[in-house]
């Protein structure tokens, strides 16, 4: 069963912007599957990719959009959990 809201002009935008994040986040970890967590750099030693922040700030926003809207884990559906970007 789904369940219907009735969301305000300001809390639909608030809802995208969570949906963007998610995607941002998503695309991150894509790239880190593929390429890893870390890259060397010119001198050779290792650092952090930058998906890595971006994937943790993305994560960020997502959890603090959604508690604005006063969601909360349980309440998302259990396949937004599963949702990977489509390239």
């Amino acid at each position: 069963m789904v369940k219907r809201h009735k969301l305000t002009e300001p809390q639909r935008h608030i809802l995208t912007l969570a949906g963007e994040a998610w995607d941002r986040s998503a695309q991150a970890r894509h790239v880190l599957e593929r390429d890893g967590l870390v890259f060397l750099d010119r001198f050779g030693q290792p650092r952090p990719r930058p998906e890595v922040a971006i994937e943790k700030d993305a994560k960020l926003l997502f959890a603090r959009l959604t508690r604005e809207l006063q969601l909360d884990a349980g309440s998302l559906p259990e396949w937004f959990a599963r949702l990977k970007v489509v390239e």
